[in-house]
């Protein structure tokens, strides 16, 4: 959408955070009411947590405010001072839970439920945000901030009907926020309703014009509706107040192209061309386009701008990955090789070749292309190639050349768990099994959730049928850290197998297939469980599929077939 990539261009800022009150210190314990006879030290304990809060001394302010609170458990606001305390600390846990006692004497207190709603939204628990902010909104309405997050939250969970609702109301009570129409013209949007989606937006424009998020979204309201004259009025009046504006302006120049209107998008892509230094926001934009894998309109803005200054070394890289990710690798080949050595984009610019050069089957020219990269390379530059050339020398089978290479990136690298891990895999496909091993737990030792290296490990043990509780605890801190893995899911259900608990197996292997549909390595293990579980049927079936697949080693799927079926055979 062109309002994502409007938006991608602009410093945003959150206008819709929580406005929780500088603390003072509360009305009801500043003294004691004429004639009342009750000590006063909380009010000591809360002035010197205040103190110390401001001079920095957050957990000698921690301490006086919980013996405020101590002194005084019936104060709310006290308790909600205290949590306000543990959230400057980032103890967003001890918060909450002192926000809840609060919350539980009073439920209503409007500044609690502030707090508890700001940290259940932190904490993305949303319905209990959400619950909480409908409270102050219906207990204090004049809160406009806390319905505006509201809104944001309704429409997070596509609640776009409620949204609406809520800023109809908000809107007449508050018609100079602008913030307000904003989400109003969101929330009706969504609801398929455009014309009454861009009057809220122009709304919103009248009271800010300045504004970027209503024009982009009225620029994406005017093309769908197909009146490209009101999306070019949108796109010029943020340029008026923006003219360096290089979002905007590649999108308008992107426009123009399919317009047809060549002079003006020409005139476009000379300015920008004026202006896309490395580090410019035309690269940046550029750069965002490929991002939102808008790679048509990458290529019309960024063939446009070479035309105004054809050795721009960024342009012609960003051009380059436009295409590949098109899959038009010649032409893609062709910018990449546009690319100067002194470029901050040569590295990646000779690693895409490489890959094309492999993919079609031209690994020995990969090869020659990044070792001849490697001698104009610094370090840093080299340390970035070493991953895809060993890889190449892998594919040729160079094994040791791999490992030399993969130990020199680690002479650049020491805390690499990438290249520990690389070698581990490469030791493994070298026979020395304990070597991968070994690699494999330095990786965790370095990173105790590297959910691959954990997976590996643990696969590596049940496949060896070795220390088969070990192998289970590895793969399910995988699995913990990578649910959705089919991969994982595999391991378990092999490392189950490996156990005899074949109904388990099972059950982790079919979720497996659900997750990977063309891995021979588990529908062969499917086939292990279902010939274990006497189900030949099922068994010959999977056992098949994996040789539809590329079996590694189809001589064995097949000798297991021709066992089961002699096993069936009357």
């Amino acid at each position: 959408m062109v309002m994502a990539a409007l938006m991608a261009g602009c410093a945003g800022r959150d206008r819709t955070g929580p406005s929780v009150p500088a603390a003072q210190p509360p009305p009801d314990i500043i003294s004691p009411a004429a004639g009342q006879q009750r000590p006063v030290s909380h009010y000591y304990d809360f002035l010197r947590a205040q103190l110390a809060a401001r001079s920095g001394r957050l957990e000698e302010a921690v301490a006086f405010m919980k013996d405020a609170v101590d002194k005084v458990p019936d104060q709310v606001v006290v308790k909600k001072e205290l949590a306000m305390l543990y959230i400057k600390q980032g103890r967003k846990d001890k918060a909450l839970e002192v926000i809840k006692e609060a919350l539980g004497q009073d439920p209503d207190n409007t500044e609690s439920l502030i707090v508890a709603g700001s940290l259940w939204q932190s904490a993305g628990e949303l319905d209990a945000a959400r619950q909480a902010y409908e409270k102050v909104v219906d207990n204090a309405p004049e809160r406009e901030n806390i319905a505006l997050i509201l809104a944001r939250l309704y429409l997070q969970q596509e609640q776009f009907n409620r949204a609406a609702e809520l800023m109809r109301d908000f809107v007449k009570r508050f018609p100079g926020n602008y913030m307000g129409f904003y989400y109003l013209g969101q929330a009706l949007n969504e609801l398929g309703r455009l014309g009454d989606a861009a009057d809220a937006y122009q709304r919103s424009l009248s009271i800010e014009p300045d504004l970027i998020e209503p024009r982009a979204a009225l620029i994406d309201i005017y093309r769908h509706q197909g009146r490209d004259d009101k999306a070019v009025s949108q796109y010029q009046a943020i340029l008026e107040r923006d003219p360096r504006n290089a979002v905007a302006a590649l999108e308008l120049g992107v426009f123009y192209k399919k317009q047809g209107r060549m002079d003006k998008a020409r005139a476009i892509w000379e300015d920008l061309a004026g202006r896309a230094g490395p580090d410019s926001d035309v690269i940046k934009a550029a750069t965002g386009m490929l991002g939102r894998q808008r790679y048509d309109d990458a290529i019309i803005a960024l063939s446009g701008v070479l035309q105004h200054d054809s050795q721009n070394s960024a342009l012609h890289y960003l051009a380059g990955a436009a295409l590949y990710l098109s899959d038009k690798t010649g032409p893609a080949m062709d910018h990449f090789q546009q690319v100067a050595s002194d470029s901050d984009f040569y590295i990646d610019a000779m690693i895409h070749q490489a890959i094309i050069y492999n993919r079609e089957s031209k690994t020995g020219q990969a090869v020659r292309l990044l070792e001849a990269a490697m001698e104009k390379s610094d370090r840093s530059g080299k340390a970035a190639l070493i991953p895809y050339l060993s890889a190449f020398y892998q594919e040729q089978e160079h094994y040791r050349q791999a490992e030399s290479l993969l130990q020199q990136g680690l002479s650049i690298n020491p805390g690499s768990t990438e290249l520990l891990y690389e070698l581990g895999v490469l030791y493994e496909k070298m026979g020395d099994v304990q070597a991968a091993i070994e690699k494999m737990k330095q990786v965790i030792e370095k990173d105790p959730e590297n959910a691959d290296a954990l997976n590996y490990l643990g696969y590596t043990y049940a496949d060896q049928n070795i220390r088969l509780e070990e192998a289970e605890s590895l793969i399910r801190r995988a699995l913990e850290l990578e649910p959705e893995s089919g991969h994982i899911l595999d391991s378990m259900g092999w490392v189950h197998y490996r156990q005899g608990d074949y109904q388990k197996a099972r059950k982790y292997l079919e979720k497996a297939v659900e997750k990977i549909g063309d891995d021979p390595i588990i529908f062969e293990h499917l086939g292990d469980v279902y010939r274990k579980t006497d189900q030949p049927g099922q068994a010959l079936q999977y056992y098949k599929k994996a040789l539809e697949n590329g079996a590694d080693d189809a001589d064995a799927v097949k000798e297991k077939m021709d066992a089961l079926r002699q096993e069936v055979s009357p």
